[in-house]
């Protein structure tokens, strides 16, 4: 099977073009765009750390009844606003699952973990930037 990241990589640029685009159409408020940043950088360092730790760090959390608790109610919570708000949460899904298929690559690649995270925030965030200036730029040329 051959493996093609530039694929997969062009996917997730496109991905973010979108958000940024859903973004600027939307006039959304500059704490948004704040709150997309951190996103796309959290999901890329989650993506990009080695998944034992994150396991061994899930596992000790689960340990206690309380925090599985706690952990199963949140998870509810989340699960139920990612429905209620269907329109917004379909672009952070299609965000996250473009991201973790060019990370497979990535990784069936030998890319290292910090120049996964390094590929990963980079293209995120120039796609995100991409789509707010091709939308300024279509807005300006055609709002005539």
């Amino acid at each position: 099977m051959k493996i093609n990241p530039p694929l997969s990589i062009l996917l997730i640029f496109i991905a973010n073009i979108n958000l940024g685009w859903v973004l600027s159409q939307s006039k959304s408020h500059p704490l948004v765009w704040i709150i997309s940043t951190f996103f796309i950088l959290i999901m890329a360092e989650s993506l990009a750390s080695p998944w034992a730790l994150i396991r061994n760090v899930f596992f000790r959390w689960m340990e206690s009844d309380t925090r599985a608790f706690l952990t199963a109610i949140s998870t509810s919570f989340f699960a139920v606003v990612l429905l209620s708000w269907f329109h917004i949460s379909t672009h952070l899904l299609i965000l996250v699952i473009s991201a973790s298929i060019a990370r497979l690559d990535l990784q069936t690649s030998a890319v290292t973990e910090l120049n996964a995270f390094l590929i990963l925030a980079t293209l995120s965030l120039l796609g995100l930037g991409g789509g707010w200036l091709i939308y300024q730029s279509h807005f300006l040329l055609f709002s005539h």
